[in-house]
């Protein structure tokens, strides 16, 4: 017998069941066929949400490696560690699973990571192969679909890169799945969720919930990127087999890749898998994972100001530009100033995504003096420190040669932190063709985030291309979510109530810390380009609204702050100091969406909660046709800023298109 006690977890294995269990759940396995097989998953009291696979394992990679039931796979080794101190992750318990197919010398790998104290934990899959999968898999469906249906006649298998399974327990089915968009240039609804009638076999979306009519249920997480930019060629991301099993399908490897690293490692995406007996256990348990799993490696909290947002960054860059722009930063309450693309000598941005450019990192990624100054950054670092500001750069890594230059990139990033001190870097233009792609940029990230002692983080652009979404590289820093322009006719365009919707929607299942979100200039808009839009011109609502909707967010002052008059720049850095003034507490808790889903006509806002869900903060927006005013909520309060008040009925917002902040008494 085999065992770990760490913390409230618990890890058994007497070499035929495996248990892994907390507080809060158990998880049991049987790997008495050399494979991992579910033998149950229940809550510590007893609840069982999910009973024994009995048609399938738990694992399997395009069915050619430890699949079939005619393989002899056997364990070869099963190990636990406690890992108090992990580079980027929360402290937690290591399982290691390891399974062997000795007729293709194949090696699979399990692994669970046990967080202590929360209701879900993670799960990965690593394989070494030796030979290619055995099974067609075509960008050709009809092809792949037919080899496929003649497969199962011999095999009763259908061919995926199965990353989890679990047999709902009875009574439990999947109620509903949550798809996430990236494109965020093309998408304005970034949250789709989908409520599943009965009828449905496969599902899209990077979350499912699994439960029965009391409210308990199972929680699937895929942290891969969203629905629309995977890899797979499946064209669903779960799957219910005609056993009643739940198949998550989400490795992140192809078929062809597999044989391309013959004999070398891959390791797959990371799933979690949550349980939860009622609602408000439903709503925690994603959060709180999402903070075991990131809040050691999370960026310092900063409002960052990149003037890109203007409109035409390009055509004012020049040394005296940015010295007013330093200056006028810091009057705006800006912690950080990002000078976006053209700072560089090499070209622009539209030479990667229009020309394709090859770079040649020595020659292009060269400051250009004329742009920038003489000396390159030296003088606006001096100039940056007087004013009490930081300074942040945008990059955009050689997506054309997948990243095979990383150690380069990481260096010439590393070089401008050491010589100049930047720790913020904007990262553009990524893309996740192949999986080579993704682990040379997310290697590259590692390298920088580790040669630097932690101390360089990363604005990840998630606006276009192929990239991580919502779930991914999270490690690593931030997520810059929209481009949205106050003075083009042409794309989604900036509107308030637009980002509050994205926003109040993105608040149920990811976290607000994580996210950098945009506040436009109230004096770039036109109203020219808001006359075939079928909503209220935006500035109905005062600057200050718009600066108020991103504050339990990373404000993105997404604008050329030395184009706003002196008068104005107060205006703005009145809710960024109240921002910075409460950043601490609001982000110490979980937030989640508070009142009606933002429609130009509702009282809306966010609620940040501790752990025992008593309310930190209140962030509520009263938008322009809102009728209400009021919004009864447990607890003691008072208004720290905005226009609002606490009386017996609850938390008051003045007027039509205002907000107010209230924090606990």
């Amino acid at each position: 017998m085999k065992e770990l006690f760490w913390r409230d977890i618990a890890v058994t294995f007497d070499g035929t069941f495996l248990e892994i269990k907390n507080s809060c759940y158990c998880r049991r396995f049987d790997l008495s066929a050399g494979t991992l097989r579910t033998v149950s998953l229940s809550s510590a009291a007893g609840r069982v949400l999910a009973v024994e696979n009995v048609n399938c394992t738990d694992l399997e990679c395009y069915g050619g490696y430890l699949a079939p039931d005619q393989l002899e796979c056997r364990v070869r080794r099963v190990d636990f560690k406690a890992v108090e101190q992990p580079v980027r992750d929360g402290a937690h318990v290591l399982v290691e699973v390891e399974m062997f197919e000795p007729f293709s010398k194949t090696v699979l790998c399990r692994d669970f990571i046990l967080y202590p104290g929360i209701a879900a934990y993670g799960v990965r899959n690593r394989v070494t192969a030796q030979v290619a999968p055995n099974c067609i898999a075509l960008s050709r469906k009809r092809l792949s679909e037919e080899y496929a249906a003649y497969r199962r006649g011999h095999y009763s298998r259908v061919n995926e890169p199965l990353m989890d399974v679990f047999h709902p327990a009875e009574g439990f089915r999947v109620r509903r799945t949550v798809e996430f968009r990236g494109h965020t240039d093309i998408h304005e609804n970034l949250v789709e969720e989908h409520l599943c009638r009965g009828d449905e076999t496969a599902f899209c979306g990077n979350l499912l919930y699994c439960e029965d009519d009391t409210g308990a249920g199972i929680v699937m997480l895929q942290e891969a990127p969203p629905s629309t930019e995977r890899r797979e060629r499946e064209e669903y991301d779960f799957r219910l087999a005609e056993t009643g099993d739940i198949h998550s399908i989400c490795w992140g490897i192809l078929p062809e890749e597999l044989m391309a690293n013959c004999g070398k490692e891959l390791v797959s995406y990371r799933n979690m898998v949550g349980i939860y007996l009622n609602e408000t256990e439903r709503e925690r348990v994603l959060k709180d994972y999402l903070r075991c799993r990131f809040d050691n490696c999370m960026p310092q909290r900063k409002v960052v100001v990149n003037a890109w947002g203007c409109g035409n960054f390009g055509e004012r860059l020049s040394p005296a530009f940015l010295e007013a722009e330093i200056r006028a930063a810091a009057d705006c309450g800006g912690e950080v100033y990002q000078v976006d693309d053209q700072w560089q000598s090499g070209g622009s941005l539209g030479q990667f995504t229009l020309k394709n450019l090859y770079v040649p990192l020595s020659e292009f990624w060269q400051v250009n003096e004329e742009k920038v100054g003489q000396g390159g950054f030296d003088r606006l670092k001096r100039l940056a420190d007087e004013c009490g500001i930081g300074l942040a750069l945008w990059l955009a890594p050689s997506t054309s040669i997948y990243y095979r230059d990383r150690r380069e990139f990481s260096d010439l990033v590393l070089d401008f932190h050491r010589k100049y001190g930047f720790d913020l870097f904007k990262v553009d233009n990524a893309g996740f063709p192949t999986f080579e792609a993704e682990y040379n940029f997310e290697k590259m990230l590692a390298d920088v985030r580790d040669e630097s002692q932690g101390k360089v983080f990363f604005n990840l652009d998630i606006t276009a291309g192929l990239r991580g979404g919502f779930f991914r590289l999270l490690e690593y820093g931030s997520l810059f979510v929209e481009n949205r322009y106050a003075m083009h006719p042409w794309g989604v365009g900036y509107h308030p109530e637009r980002t509050l919707r994205n926003i109040w929607r993105l608040a149920r299942y990811v976290r607000l810390q994580n996210l950098q979100m945009e506040v436009a200039s109230f004096l770039d808009a036109k109203p020219e380009a808001y006359g075939e839009r079928k909503e209220l011109f935006p500035c109905v609502y005062p600057w200050s609204y718009w600066a108020a909707v991103t504050l339990f967010t990373n404000p993105l002052l997404w604008f050329a702050p030395s184009s706003v008059p002196e008068e104005k720049r107060g205006e703005i850095r009145q809710v960024m100091e109240l921002h910075k003034q409460y950043r601490d507490l609001i982000f110490s808790g979980e937030i989640f969406p508070l009142g009606e889903e933002p429609s130009g006509h509702a009282l809306t806002g966010f609620v940040s909660r501790d752990e025992k869900g008593e309310a930190l903060a209140v962030l509520l927006l009263r938008e322009y046709e809102a009728a209400d005013d009021t919004l009864a909520l447990e607890g003691s309060f008072r208004c720290a800023g905005g226009e609002g008040h606490v009386d017996a009925q609850g938390l008051h917002v003045a007027e039509p298109g205002s907000f107010a902040l209230f924090v606990r008494a």
